[in-house]
């Protein structure tokens, strides 16, 4: 399933991909690669009451760190793209 939707949003450029809830940390990477790190979006899949929110979400920031992703390109799945697409 993550194979389409990476497929879809490479033929749309205005299409986004969320990776909350991914558990195939190299779909994350293959995203980036394929779409851009401006395409790809942080997000939680949240609130969580186990172990709590916070918690939670440090864990999925610590996901994405855990990658070794270029600076600039975990920069912006951590915030800096959804803050240009909302124009913040």
């Amino acid at each position: 399933m993550i194979d389409r939707f990476i497929g879809i949003a490479e033929k749309h450029d205005n299409l986004y991909l969320d990776i909350s809830g991914v558990v195939i940390l190299s779909k994350i990477e293959e995203a980036v690669v394929r779409v851009g790190s401006g395409r790809v979006l942080f997000g939680t899949d949240g609130p969580h009451k186990a172990p709590d929110t916070i918690g939670f979400a440090h864990a999925e920031i610590t996901k994405i760190r855990s990658l070794g992703l270029d600076p600039d390109d975990q920069d912006a799945i951590l915030g800096g793209s959804i803050a240009r697409l909302l124009g913040i």
